[in-house]
């Protein structure tokens, strides 16, 4: 027994022995080959990690732009309200009560605006509809505040009938002090005229800029860079370091800002639309934002809680400079980034048979660990933040749990973009992402409160609507679905139609289970 357990031990010697040797020799072989084709590969790396740079400013951009046209809709269509208008023809006190259920329905429907509000000429708020603890309510006379002293009111104050005015991206100030925690703002409003044309008030509405820091939050995705935006000034709106933002609205910060920290870059990014700035150890990429049309006006602002503007502007000199910062990517940071990783390998590689040994087993035990995390599905997609997964699921089962607790269904509106493999073809992945993105943006903006929008598949979305509930209701919601995603997406400086096929079912009605209902649609 002892002789047998002693071959086999020197059998065991040679086999470690025989690997160990082949282990170093072919590490040695293949490290030095790995070095050299990352040695000559790092200015192609350094081509594609700037066109994506590029490209996921310019989108990004684009979002933005498109969100904030549909501020001046919503503006434009609060002022067709028929209790509005009553108010402004007959000043009559009692028409203000059905015009602030008016203001709350809508702030209902829309989650971007803080506050809605009727101001008469002086500045005193008539009819306020504010924002407290995510829910819209109608503040009581008592609550009501004199803004005739705020800058944007008198700005507002001085247009023409039928003009919009937008204020700076600035914080919040209630009682004249800044509004703790903050709140970026940006207020909407236009002067409202009697058949007289004598101007009898303002309608304003406050659009949470923090809906816009979360759309740029989501898709930093595109870029690999750390997303800042920036004011006509230079100051950060948007910073990765949170301390460093609002620097031209608090005490003794007048001095933080972009171009103190990057005077180099910043005389460059402030003269000119768009570009990429590469040095030895960053690069910034940069894009000019102009959020309004030349017709909408604005203000320089001021910081203090009373003041007057500086200077009236044009829409189209209104913009932010959207950028994109990756430091350490110089072409001499990655070789010498690949030398110690060389470095590094050959020293391990150079280590005793036991320290091969562990890297094996720490190996097979990490990719372990990768296959329990990869069956751990993420709860939010990584392209464009909807839900999926496991939260969608929770979701689906909540609504059919109410289905059959009130026996009130719900609609399941299936969108399937069409030839998405096609386009990822042709324009490549990091521009399909971006189209995803913007088909699953149109998608939230017309879902109401209650709905969930999820993606289910690669080109495929799902949109749960509890609210709707019978057949004429379903047809409805199909119908503004198609309507809504018919027309072109912007890509680049471009309108690309993309086809989509939008089916719909109701839930039990159509199918005893909503999964046998989602596989009826996708035979549709």
């Amino acid at each position: 027994m002892r002789e047998e357990f002693k071959q086999i031990t020197r059998e065991a010697n040679r086999v470690f022995l025989r690997f160990f040797l082949i282990f170093v020799l072919a590490g040695g072989v293949f490290g030095g080959i790995l070095f050299f084709l990352f040695f000559y590969e790092s200015e192609g790396f350094m081509g594609e990690l700037l066109a994506r740079e590029r490209l996921g400013v310019h989108l990004r951009k684009e979002i933005i732009e498109q969100d904030m046209q549909s501020v001046l809709g919503d503006l434009r269509y609060l002022t067709t309200l028929e209790a509005l208008n009553r108010f402004v023809g007959s000043r009559d006190a009692e028409e203000l009560d059905p015009l602030a259920r008016e203001f709350l329905a809508f702030a209902q429907s829309r989650s971007q605006y803080d506050q809605i509000r009727l101001l008469d000429v002086s500045g005193m708020e008539l009819v306020r509809v504010s924002r407290r603890n995510g829910r819209p309510e109608i503040l009581p006379e008592a609550d009501l505040q004199d803004k005739g002293r705020r800058y944007y009111f008198k700005d507002t104050m001085m247009l023409e009938r039928g003009r919009i005015y937008a204020s700076p991206l600035d914080l919040n100030i209630e009682h004249g002090e800044v509004e703790v925690p903050f709140k970026p703002m940006i207020r909407f409003g236009t002067p409202l005229y009697n058949d007289r044309n004598r101007a009898v008030g303002t309608l304003i509405i406050n659009y949470r800029a923090d809906r816009l820091f979360g759309l740029l939050r989501r898709t930093g995705i595109l870029t690999e860079g750390r997303t800042m935006l920036l004011n006509r000034d230079g100051y950060w709106l948007l910073a990765p370091d949170s301390a460093d933002q609002w620097g031209f609205m608090l005490p003794g910060k007048s001095g933080v800002n972009f171009g103190a920290r990057h005077p180099g870059p910043w005389s460059e990014i402030k003269d000119t639309d768009r570009g990429q700035i590469v040095s030895l150890d960053s690069v910034f990429t940069y894009v000019t934002i102009r959020p309004l049309c030349s017709e909408v006006a604005s203000s320089s602002g001021t910081p203090a809680p009373f003041g007057d503007s500086n200077e009236m502007v044009r829409g189209d000199e209104y913009y932010w400079k959207l950028v994109s910062f990756v430091p350490d990517v110089s072409g001499g940071k990655i070789r010498g980034w690949a030398f110690g990783r060389m470095f590094g390998m050959g020293a391990m590689l150079a280590g005793g048979a036991g320290v091969s040994a562990w890297l094996i087993a720490f190996f097979f035990v990490k990719r372990r660990l990768y296959r329990r995390m990869a069956g751990a599905a993420p709860l939010r997609d990584e392209v464009t933040g909807l839900v999926k997964g496991v939260l969608y699921r929770e979701r689906l089962a909540a609504a059919v749990e109410r289905a059959v607790d009130t026996g009130v269904g719900f609609t399941l509106v299936r969108v399937q973009v069409d030839e998405l493999a096609s386009f990822n073809h042709t324009y490549g992945k990091d521009v399909g992402d971006g189209l995803l993105l913007q088909v699953a943006l149109r998608l939230k903006a017309n879902a109401d409160f209650s709905d969930t929008v999820a993606r289910l598949g690669e080109d495929e979305f799902v949109v749960l609507r509890l609210r709707v509930n019978d057949r004429t209701a379903m047809d409805e919601a199909v119908h503004e679905t198609r309507e809504m995603l018919k027309e072109p997406f912007k890509l680049y400086e471009s309108l690309v139609p993309v086809g989509v096929i939008v089916t719909a079912g109701l839930f039990p009605n159509d199918a005893p289970t909503p999964e046998k209902l989602l596989s009826r649609l996708r035979r549709v």
